[in-house]
């Protein structure tokens, strides 16, 4: 029921948040709406493997310094880096979507997923590159000496996390290429008596 003249009593805004404006409600984090938005689903899918297919074929320019005489060895270097992008994607990107998706982050756009992309590929690179000793050959390879870890070692650390870290960034932006557009802007309705 309204009140006289078209106002909304009290208890009819209170009681039905579908009265309320949708400039006064809280959407996404920090009560701000995001001005980009997630294409549909099946550009979405195409954008995962266009973007896993980016990152092999980077992370294979990386490795080649001579053109390969085996073109199968060039072909299976690139599934190999584009399967280990595809299972990134899904593990972390997509819980990112998710939340993007439904809560509109405001704050999750093309540098900070860029940033993200960057970031999940450079930290564990340089993590098992450098510092990291897992099956004891570091040692040998000089990057440890007397338990503390030598320039050279924190030098190989350092290329493989700018190496792996590159390849994140060129799925992420391949990947906001393709499933992230801009948000339309919503159309006033308003009465032809006006």
């Amino acid at each position: 029921m309204t009140a006289v003249g078209g106002e909304r009593t009290l208890t009819e805004s209170a009681a039905s948040p579908c009265f309320e404006p949708a400039r006064h409600r809280m959407v996404g984090m920090f009560g701000s709406k995001g001005r980009l938005e997630l294409r549909a689903t099946p550009i979405v899918a195409l954008a995962y493997l266009v973007a896993a297919v980016v990152g092999g074929i980077v992370g294979t320019s990386y490795e080649l310094e001579d053109p390969p005489g085996d073109r199968l060895l060039g072909i299976s270097q690139i599934l190999s880096w584009g399967l280990i992008c595809l299972m990134v994607e899904v593990v972390f990107v997509t819980p990112l979507l998710l939340g993007f998706s439904y809560l509109r982050w405001g704050w999750l756009n093309g540098w900070t997923g860029s940033v993200i992309g960057f970031l999940l590929g450079a930290l564990p690179a340089f993590m098992l590159g450098g510092p990291l000793d897992v099956d004891g050959t570091h040692a040998a390879l000089g990057y440890y000496e007397n338990g503390s870890m030598t320039m050279r070692g924190w030098e190989a650390g350092a290329s493989a996390g700018l190496h792996v870290g590159l390849i994140g960034l060129a799925c992420a932006i391949a990947f906001r290429m393709i499933a992230i557009r801009s948000a339309k802007p919503a159309k006033e309705i308003t009465s032809a008596f006006d």
